[in-house]
């Protein structure tokens, strides 16, 4: 801070109204901690009373007493200005010290304590005269001070008297403080001129007698008074009784001046005439000045101007300046007139030289005369600075050999986060990090007695059967001569279940250390092949004892202590490796369906890639059905690839222009499915002439047209072409389907199995199953059973998918591309491939998340393609043409060049793998530059990392598996004392939706859910729903089933809800985050029950929101306005911190609110158009508190939000908000630096949460 900052800023907090001593302890308080302009004037709202704090810095100044919750209206509060206040109070004061007057006559000393006591009448509380206050009135004290004042000049004329230089030095250095004190006051904006100490009250002649007087008495009396313990004042009263004597008036000493030019010199009017002319010009109404003699003596004459300006009266008399006769002292009087009435105006130089010269003189004068009194006045401001700033030189000088002394020497870290969690994390948690006990004759026995087992050997002829068991050897021989393998087999060679095998088999029997770790992409997929391995292992069940296979998933961890070969997903290798890098204990990595490219996967792969240079020991398979092969083995520096064909059945692949001959299709003109003819067909018209009967001619107009059948080969009928033509490739044409479908039924009446239909999307599901149900036949469950098959959709429909029906019946599934991996019907004999899918992209401009449909890859085209050969021949038909297929790409773009990055950039920072750009430049397929500055400036904004070094709250964010929007939320709930059903909040944002809406009781499904609507919010909603599920089950399971049924929710997505939650909480609680109640912070005599689920109190949902709030905000759009839709009911729009227009999304409990307010949402969708898709209303408070940051321009009385929203709030008002922030951020990073640290009780929280509350009941 250089002095001219500290000058500017003392400058502005003084132009704002405050006093010098106010600014002073402003400065005092905030410089030295780093602060500036504005923490200054932050210092002075929160320290300085409303009475005292200027005009629009609070909303009120004379009654404090009134308490009233701080309010954001859209109208300003009018105050009374300062000014009246001080003149009405210096009023009462006068009256009040002439009624004293009246009373009693008394000396100097006795009428100013008697005004003080006035003036003090109307106070609380006494303040202590030796350090007052900014709160203290400038008039009373400087009574005070001129009591003082006087009992010191007496004290210093009795010390002179007596001779006495030591007290006399002590008495003359008290006179100047109080008088450069009183000088101060004086300047003050209420103090009373009339008060003002005058220097001739007392003359010194006066004191110089009395003191001898006095001197003499004391000396007589002194040890009377000693006894009596009088302070002496009566020597100052009977001082002041002493009538003061005025010397008489000087004799007044005048300069001689001529003013005497020539008419060679000036030629103009004279200045007498200047100011009659001006006057009859500036003033018309007013008679031409007058003139009158004054004296001045010794020949010498002066003159006075007069100037009647309506019922005023103007005199102008110049001083010091006397002329030789009366002429010019007229014409120097009228100069002098000129002066004050022309300020500012170049007048002067219409005046003759001497009267010139004059003017400037008196210019010259007036201008030093302001530089001398503001140098005066800028005295104590400077001294004050220059104190402020050697003490700031002083501070950085200490803080500089502090740090030298402390040199490089780390901070104490054993209550640290990372600590804790070590201490407290249990087996389940994580993969052990250490090696499993090995004992390989132990090992080798267990092998040995499970391949004698019957189990065993009923299933090794299975195995036998399948295509990869005859690349046993070669997969064992590879591994062992290279470091990895890339494996492409086909569906239904058997890799997932047999590669893993053959690596065991082989560490056991030839004596190796280690374990195998085989990564799935689905928690199901994991724990299925688990159990399935043991099976034909011949070993007990995952967990059990001496069981050499196990899983470990998110809520359930199943390995015994002889477990070698272990089943996980990929997000718990991961979490592995942040805290052993080095993967210590495993000997093989599997990384099976790489071909999915997840986010997770590619990370493994960059990681693994990096360690199999630092292990050359460790061996890493890399397996896919298809997989780019040749990109993966450059990647992995030439490894060699091996694959294996597939067990599947052939199957017959029919295109576009096949199904249209066989079905006898053909495409209306007006239908929605067909292109506009104007964008297809060129038409030609011209005439030709045409010779008849007897050689007649006639004209005749001749019209065609050139369609482009350039799609399909000509081999093709023209009517098929033309349809193939007309057909619209971005609509999935639901007809054909159903077409076909009757086709499939007519054709191909003798050969039995399911039809399994791939479409993109829900609603292409409901409205083909609406479209068939309106049929007879298809709503025959004797002939046929209809199922649909999505993630929304109710459990039933996917149980009912597997389930194999009766001879005679035709199932037919609906499904998107759920159905190509994840899941396998096996009696699909059918496949109707779109050809289509809904994938999540990301658009780097507007960061939005968009759910947009496209064509499918070949490799999902093939994956579709092979669930028709599994059981039996099978066929494939694709709505799309060969020339589609063979334009589409080869494999899906990887996720992640379509996904946020914050939770990668935060794994790669934890686990100290350099900058993210450097690291995710290394990938398989690098994100662009863009994404990874986006994704930083989300952690930045989000309080995860401070630059480029991880905050206490981004090191736990990197701990909890969830995006860290969520995992912020967590953690401010858990600090709000609302953590349980946060938990819940998140564990559903993070998986899936419990709501499910059948296709025929679509109505019936969003009537039970706006049941459980309750505060405007989707969140608050699904946790009620969630609640009242839990009540149920302490009626039995019947009545737990009963309601899920009944209120369309999906039962096992509240199971994994739970599990999630109970998960988060345990999580948090391992790293301090303990399970509190927001009943406790306000200290309530209500307990927390712990493992409640109960419904949610007005209290807990505003505290909810706020930490919603945190975890969600820049996501929030105001409410714009409502329009009518088909429906005749108001549908809720909102615009964002863009500029963006949006719409509630459908599914919303807040799809027709009608209010005003702001929309806290988790996401933007983007389909026919902007969505926004779980949200909850909230108010000002929780956004001031957990927002983004905050401005307040105090004068202005406004306070923004990241310079968007704007709040109409006084200064006082807007930084308290500010305050209770930073009071609450410091409270958090002692919590994220200490977690043992109990926030139960703390103030700051119960002041917060009051708040909330009572702005949520206002």
């Amino acid at each position: 801070m250089t002095s001219k900052k500290l000058k500017d800023m003392y400058t502005c907090l003084s132009a704002a109204g405050f006093s010098s001593r106010q600014v002073e302890s402003a400065m005092q308080s905030t410089v030295p901690h780093g602060g500036d302009l504005i923490a200054a004037l932050d210092w002075l709202c929160l320290h300085t009373p409303n009475d005292q704090l200027p005009e629009g810095f609070s909303e009120t100044f004379t009654s404090e007493e009134k308490k009233t919750r701080p309010k954001f209206t859209p109208q300003k509060t009018a105050t009374p200005p300062i000014e009246k206040i001080a003149e009405k109070k210096i009023e009462i004061n006068e009256k009040k010290v002439e009624k004293a007057k009246e009373d009693k006559k008394g000396n100097m000393k006795d009428w100013i304590l008697q005004y003080a006591e006035a003036s003090s009448e109307d106070e609380e509380e006494e303040e202590d005269e030796e350090k007052p206050s900014v709160d203290e009135d400038p008039n009373d004290r400087y009574l005070i001070l001129s009591a003082k004042l006087l009992d010191a000049r007496a004290a210093a004329t009795i010390a002179k008297t007596a001779g006495d230089k030591s007290a006399q030095r002590s008495a003359g250095g008290c006179i100047r403080q109080l008088m450069l004190e009183m000088q101060s006051l004086e300047k003050h904006p209420m103090f009373n001129p009339e008060i003002k100490f005058k220097e001739d009250d007392i003359t010194p002649k006066e004191q110089e007698n009395k003191s001898r007087e006095e001197v003499k008495k004391r000396r007589e009396e002194e040890v009377e008074e000693e006894e009596e313990g009088g302070l002496g004042l009566d020597l100052m009263e009977k001082a002041a009784e002493v009538a003061p004597k005025k010397d008489p008036p000087k004799k007044q000493k005048f300069e001689k001046r001529c003013f005497e030019y020539t008419r060679q010199q000036w030629t103009g009017k004279s200045p007498k005439q200047f100011l009659i002319d001006w006057v009859r010009k500036q003033l018309p109404k007013s008679p031409a000045p007058s003139f009158h003699k004054v004296p001045a003596g010794g020949g010498l004459w002066r003159s006075r101007a007069k100037i009647v300006k309506k019922e005023e009266t103007l005199e102008f008399t110049p001083e010091g300046i006397a002329t030789e006769n009366l002429k010019e002292a007229e014409h120097l009087a009228s100069t002098w007139a000129l002066y004050h009435l022309c300020k500012g105006q170049r007048v002067h130089q219409l005046l003759p030289p001497p009267y010139r010269d004059v003017w400037l003189q008196w210019q010259s004068a007036e201008q030093q005369s302001k530089e001398d009194n503001q140098e005066r006045e800028n005295k104590p401001r400077d001294q004050f600075l220059s104190r402020l700033m050697k003490k700031l030189k002083t501070d950085d000088s200490a803080k500089n050999r502090e740090t030298e002394e402390k040199g490089e020497d780390g901070e104490d870290e054993e209550d640290s986060w990372e600590a804790l969690a070590d201490e407290e994390e249990d087996e389940g948690t994580f993969l052990s990090q250490e090696p499993i006990a090995s004992n390989t004759p132990q090992l080798k026995r267990l092998l040995a007695e499970c391949q004698r087992s019957d189990q065993y050997t009923r299933l090794m002829t299975t195995r036998q059967s399948l295509p990869v068991f005859a690349l046993k050897e070669a997969v064992v021989s590879t591994l062992r001569k290279h470091p990895s393998l890339v494996i492409a087999g086909e569906t239904g060679s058997g890799k997932s279940t047999q590669v893993p095998q053959f690596l065991l088999e082989d560490l056991i029997l030839q004596g190796g250390h280690g374990s195998i770790l085989v990564t799935q992409p689905r928690r199901i997929s994991a724990t299925s092949l688990a159990n399935r391995v043991c099976q034909e292992i011949g070993c007990p069940g995952p967990g059990q004892r001496n069981s050499l296979c196990g899983y470990q998933i998110r809520s359930d961890y199943k390995c015994s202590s002889t477990a070698r070969l272990v089943f996980c997903t990929t997000g718990i290798l991961l979490r592995r490796l942040l805290g052993d890098p080095k993967l210590k204990g495993i000997s093989h990595v599997i990384i099976d369906e790489v071909h999915e490219r997840s986010v997770d996967s590619d990370f493994l792969l960059v990681l693994l890639r990096r360690l199999l240079v630092e292990r050359p020991s460790m061996r890493l398979v890399l397996m896919s059905a298809t997989v780019d092969s040749e990109r993966f083995s450059s990647y992995l520096r030439g490894c060699p690839v091996l694959r294996v064909a597939g067990r599947a059945f052939d199957v017959q692949v029919t295109h576009l222009p096949d199904i249209l001959v066989n079905t006898k299709y053909t495409l209306d003109q007006d239908s929605k499915y067909a292109i506009n003819p104007s964008q297809l067909i060129q038409e030609n018209e011209t005439e030709v002439k045409v010779t008849g009967k007897q050689g007649q001619v006639h004209k005749v107009s001749a019209t065609w047209s050139r369609e482009d059948l350039s799609r399909i080969d000509h081999q093709y009928p023209l009517k098929v072409r033309n349809t193939v033509t007309r057909m619209r490739e971005d609509l999935v044409n639901l007809e054909l389907i159903a077409s076909l479908l009757a086709a499939i039924e007519e054709q191909y009446a003798d050969v039995s199995g399911a039809v399994l239909v791939f479409l993109p999307g829900l609603s292409a599901i409901h409205e083909l199953n609406e479209m068939l149900l309106a049929e007879r036949r298809y709503a025959d469950p004797a002939r046929f059973r209809l199922i649909a098959l999505h993630s929304v959709l109710s459990s039933d429909n996917q149980s009912a998918a597997f389930d194999v029906p009766p001879p005679g019946v035709r199932k037919i599934v609906l499904a998107t591309n759920i159905a190509e991996t994840g899941i396998t019907i096996p009696d699909v004999v059918f496949v109707i491939d779109c050809g289509r899918a809904k994938e999540i992209r990301y658009a780097e401009g507007s960061q939005l998340s968009c759910l947009e449909e496209v064509f499918v890859s070949k490799a999902s085209a093939s994956q579709r393609q092979g669930r028709a050969g599994r059981v039996q021949e099978g066929f494939c038909f694709r709505l799309y043409t060969q020339q589609r297929y063979d334009s589409m790409q080869r494999y899906t773009i990887p996720e992640i060049l379509r996904v946020p990055l914050e939770g990668l950039c935060l794994h790669i920072m934890k686990a100290g793998l350099g900058t993210p750009a450097a690291f995710l430049a290394s990938a398989l397929d690098p994100p662009s530059a863009n994404r990874v500055t986006c994704a930083m400036a989300t952690l930045q904004e989000v309080g995860a990392i401070d630059g480029v070094q991880l905050t206490p709250l981004g090191h736990h964010l990197a701990v909890l598996p969830v995006h860290v929007r969520l995992g912020k939320m967590l953690v401010y709930a858990s600090v709000l004392g609302c953590l349980r059903p946060m938990a819940v909040v998140a564990a559903a944002m993070a998986d899936k939706s419990p709501f499910v809406a059948p296709i025929d009781q679509r109505a019936l499904a969003e009537e039970a859910k706006n049941r459980f609507a309750m505060f405007s919010s989707d969140h608050l909603t699904l946790y009620n729903a969630f609640s009242a599920w839990k009540q149920s089950q302490r009626n039995g399971r019947q009545a737990d089933q009963s309601f899920c049924q009944q209120n369309f929710l999906r039962r096992s997505s509240l199971i994994d809800i739970e599990n999630t939650a109970g998960d988060l909480i345990r999580l948090l609680s391992s790293v301090g985050f303990k399970e509190i109640s927001t009943l406790d912070l306000l200290k309530s005599k209500k307990p927390c029950v712990e493992g409640d689920w109960g419904a949610l109190s007005n209290t807990q949902a505003a505290v909810l929101k706020a930490a919603l709030t945190a975890g969600l905000y820049p996501n929030v759009a105001k409410i714009s306005r409502t329009d009518d839709n088909k429906a005749r009911r108001q549908a809720c729009f909102a615009t964002t911190a863009q500029g963006q227009e949006t719409a509630v999304h459908p599914a919303s409990v807040n799809r027709f609110m009608a209010t005003s307010g702001w929309l806290l949402y988790q996401e933007k969708v983007k389909s026919s158009r902007v969505f926004l898709r779980d949200c909850s209303l909230v108010s000002a408070f929780p956004l001031l508190l957990f927002g983004g940051s905050l401005t307040v321009q105090h004068q202005r009385k406004t306070i923004a939000l990241d310079d968007w929203l704007l709040f109409e709030a006084y200064a006082r008002t807007a930084v308290i908000f500010k305050e209770l922030r930073l009071l609450l951020e410091d409270l958090l990073q002692r919590k994220l630096s200490s977690p043992s640290l109990d926030l139960t009780g703390e103030p700051v929280l119960k002041v917060i949460v009051d708040l909330l509350v009572t702005e949520s009941v206002r």
